[in-house]
């Protein structure tokens, strides 16, 4: 019997109180939302700085091509940022070298002068699009990462 007593005082009473680890656990388990809010943010913010910089490299005539660059979220994960001008591919990727005919009238008049046709010499490239692409895919990841830090911060807010 005594060794049983002597047992009994080496034991030790351990008292946990699970709040705030019940409380870790939930926001541990809801932590995709997060990630997927902050995410969609950083979407949301590369598609914005992305349309800013094609408008910044577009070549302004009227300012109707600028004035088109519109960006579209379409999912967490998917933004498209383009224009819907007819002749936005002619100024991104320029022109050969073409004949100009009429389409409706049977000449062309401009300047006083009348004409079957014209040799236009073709336009040069004024790329705006694909240089927006490509600062977005060098900045892609430090902006992902940091929407990761984000979501990781609010984890931790949370779980205090």
């Amino acid at each position: 019997m005594s060794g049983n007593r002597q047992n009994r005082q080496n034991l030790v009473s351990v008292q946990v109180n699970t709040e705030r680890l019940l409380r870790y656990a939930d926001q541990v388990s809801n932590f995709h939302h997060i990630i997927e809010e902050e995410f969609g943010k950083a979407v949301r913010r590369l598609a914005m700085m992305t349309e800013l910089r094609a408008k910044e490299n577009c070549p302004v005539d009227t300012g109707k091509l600028r004035a088109s660059i519109v960006t579209q979220i379409q999912s967490l994960a998917v933004a498209w940022i383009g224009t819907n001008t007819e002749y936005a591919a002619h100024v991104e990727y320029g022109t050969e070298p073409h004949e100009i005919r009429p389409r409706i009238k049977k000449a062309l008049a401009f300047n006083g002068y009348v004409v079957g046709k014209v040799n236009h010499p073709g336009t040069e490239a004024q790329p705006f699009l694909e240089p927006a692409y490509l600062w977005a895919d060098r900045n892609a990841n430090r902006i992902f990462n940091n929407a990761m830090k984000r979501a990781i911060k609010r984890l931790e807010r949370a779980c205090q």
